[in-house]
């Protein structure tokens, strides 16, 4: 489960910039939590809004780009620098500045995981990773730079164990490393890192990704298909089955089942091609669906940009239930989503910590609050009213259209 993110300098965050899933004191809406032994609560959902250029994609491009350093780094030369590296570019003294990131996890037995990255286009400056035991912070390994060598040296609790090198490239994720030879304790932090997933339903490469990744789960896990057919009825798509076409099969060749009436009253099976017949928002929902399912399956923390995208309130509602079903969610699944649907924005479901907001300042940089952070709000605050009353920003500030092309008329 995530804790938090921090990130700083990186994309359109100048200064440092912190999301939380932590609850706050409140007791309130305790099916929207799941209480940890030693640090309180961890929210099941989070709900991200923010004009367009906010910044909130940003937040998941940088969860995303640390991924694909951490998947990719053992495979690259020294000599290939870091392509993750995206300072903000709006301030000339930030542009060689290094960006940091920082994560802390609640893992499975509840022990509080903090991992710690600094780095820049050429090399990784920082990096670590520690536990947090009640009060007490012990550091499992470290990063090092000594006579022009990147060591790691590991710490308490896994310093017995016998690394087969010590020394990493400058460009190469100590965390990776470590992972890949299976090194105690770090292995499995690494692995859950993998395991948060992060998706949208309007790139075309990621609608593909999504594809391959639904045909190979589906396969995998045969009680998904179930899963997957309760879930698109239960939306009200009137869809009664779908069908894969062979292992091969491309994303248009997808197939849903419809019943048909005949003119006698019988009803058969009717089979429409799903990327002619269907709208674009239940194809959506076929995609986004399985990734719902595993996360609930396995305990994921699942990232959804733009959740609303081609759906309807009452489905992404839906949605938000689901993981926040003390039933249905039963493995710590976390859903984090950004959105311009003020209709979830609704303080009879969602806690105030779970409300966020990014806005761009002045100087074109992103910053992000809680409605946690407000004075004067609580639970019972009509916070839809006094969002679009501009009482807590977060949004487009859009100019008077009385002189829009008035140099025309001149």
């Amino acid at each position: 489960m995530i804790y938090d993110i921090e990130f700083k300098n990186m994309y359109s965050f100048k200064e440092k910039v912190v999301f939380s899933m932590e609850g706050t004191e409140t007791n309130a809406k305790n099916q929207n939590y799941f209480r940890i032994n030693d640090y309180g609560k961890c929210l099941k959902v989070g709900v991200i809004y923010g004009a367009n250029a906010s910044g909130k994609t940003n937040l998941i491009r940088g969860l995303y780009c640390f991924q694909r350093l951490l998947i990719e780094g053992n495979f690259r030369g020294e000599n290939d620098g870091i392509k993750e590296y995206m300072p903000f570019s709006l301030y000339e003294d930030t542009l060689d500045a290094p960006s940091s990131l920082k994560i802390r996890l609640l893992d499975k037995n509840t022990i509080l995981y903090s991992y710690k990255l600094v780095f820049n286009a050429v090399e990784i400056q920082e990096e670590s990773l520690t536990k947090l035991i009640g009060e007490e912070e012990i550091v499992l390994f470290e990063r090092i730079y000594s006579n022009n060598t990147h060591k790691l040296i590991l710490k308490d609790g896994i310093s017995n164990f016998t690394l087969p090198q010590s020394t990493v490239r400058k460009n190469q994720l100590g965390l990776s490393f470590l992972q890949a030879v299976n090194t105690p304790v770090v292995s499995d932090i690494a692995l859950e890192m993998q395991n948060i997933q992060m998706v949208n339903s309007y790139n075309q490469s990621m609608t593909k990704m999504l594809w391959d990744n639904a045909k190979d789960l589906l396969m995998k896990h045969k009680h998904y298909g179930g899963k997957l057919f309760q879930f698109l009825s239960y939306l009200d798509t009137g869809i009664k089955g779908f069908k894969i076409p062979g292992d091969q099969a491309e994303y248009k060749d997808l197939i849903f089942v419809h019943d048909q009436i005949r003119n006698d009253g019988s009803i058969v099976s009717v089979d429409f091609n799903a990327s002619t017949y269907e709208s674009l928002g239940t194809r959506h929902l076929f995609l986004l669906g399985i990734k719902i399912i595993e996360a609930l399956d396995k305990g994921n923390t699942l990232f959804v940009d733009e959740l609303d995208a081609s759906l309807h309130t009452y489905i992404t509602e839906f949605i938000i239930k689901m993981f926040q079903s003390e039933r249905i969610n039963k493995k710590h699944a976390q859903l984090i989503l950004t959105t311009h649907d003020i209709n979830l924005m609704d303080e009879k479901s969602l806690r105030l910590d779970q409300i966020w907001l990014m806005q761009k300042k002045m100087d074109g940089s992103s910053e992000l609050y809680s409605l946690a952070d407000f004075d004067g709000v609580d639970e019972n605050t009509n916070i839809k009213e006094w969002y679009m009353a501009k009482r807590f920003g977060g949004l487009p500030k859009i100019e008077s259209i009385e002189n829009m092309f008035r140099d025309e008329e001149d």
